[in-house]
């Protein structure tokens, strides 16, 4: 099944299929990203500066095969433009970075997360789940009331709430007006514009969720840690981290078998970085 897929792709679309002789024994990671890409940039460079950090990587050999695949999904800063659309988009994708030889998913974006449920069901391999991770990290530590640094639309979905709530912890989010003001923030960094006043902004929204509680901040936009990533009087969750070390983690369990490695994943402007990772049925 698997070669009459890959024989399909190099007859009606003409990809070339580039054999891999030696495999190290890492899992290979799938991206679904552009949401932010910058932030998708960031995480990436996270993987690898943890590879070089933990495990002394130095040759294209020591790192992982990841599969990053940029999607254009509509605005969902405030509210999902197009649901309907951006599932799609998403679908395609998971199929996507499956069929190229990803052994796990991860996705750079906080407010999608609430529309995972849709999208496991469409692949057979793991979907790691961003929040319920930032879950785990918190009751590590402990803590009973966390602030949230997100879009609009994560807030609306109450998605991080439906993961905390059932776990005694309280959920607590800035007020209309700094709300406003951090959606405003966030598509700044998203059009590449990072300002000190903008800063100085979210440090002040800080204080506010500290003033109403909040022993840690969760920075649940994959964008604000591109602008923020410690303030000194509390402690940070940071979503990009917290996908990097998940992605290190999950890339170092385990064997696959592949026999090839494509070099380009789908048809939503996706390419691959060759490296190695075997594929892993479950």
């Amino acid at each position: 099944m698997e070669g009459s897929r890959v024989k399909f792709l190099l007859e009606n679309d003409k990809l070339s299929l580039v054999p891999v002789s030696e495999l190290n024994n890492k899992k290979t990671v799938g991206i679904i990203g552009g949401m932010g890409p910058e932030a998708t940039a960031d995480i990436y460079l996270k993987i690898i500066k943890l590879y070089q950090k933990r495990f002394g990587a130095k040759l294209d050999s020591d790192y992982p095969r990841i599969i990053i695949d940029s999607v254009p999904i509509p605005d969902v800063i405030n509210d999902f433009e197009n649901k309907e659309k951006t599932l799609s988009i998403l679908e395609k994708s998971a199929k996507n970075l499956e069929f190229s030889g990803a052994d796990f998913i991860i996705v750079t974006c906080n407010t999608v997360s609430s529309l995972l449920t849709y999208i496991e069901n469409e692949v057979s391999i793991p979907i790691i789940n961003l929040i319920e991770e930032v879950k785990n990290k918190i009751l590590d530590k402990s803590y009973k009331k966390v602030g949230l640094l997100s879009t609009s639309n994560t807030i609306k979905s109450g998605i991080y709430n439906l993961f905390l709530e059932k776990f005694g912890i309280e959920t607590i989010y800035p007020n209309q007006k700094s709300q406003s003001k951090l959606d405003e923030i966030i598509l700044n960094i998203m059009s590449g514009i990072k300002q000190k006043k903008d800063k100085i902004e979210i440090v002040k929204i800080i204080k506010e969720l500290i003033s109403q509680g909040s022993e840690a901040i969760i920075l649940g936009c994959t964008e604000l840690p591109l602008i923020i990533e410690s303030y000194d009087d509390v402690d940070f969750f940071n979503t990009n981290q917290i996908l990097a070390e998940i992605a290190v983690e999950k890339s170092l369990n385990g064997q696959g078998s592949v026999k090839a490695s494509i070099g380009i994943c789908g048809t939503s402007g996706s390419g691959s970085i060759p490296g190695s990772g075997p594929k892993k049925r479950r």
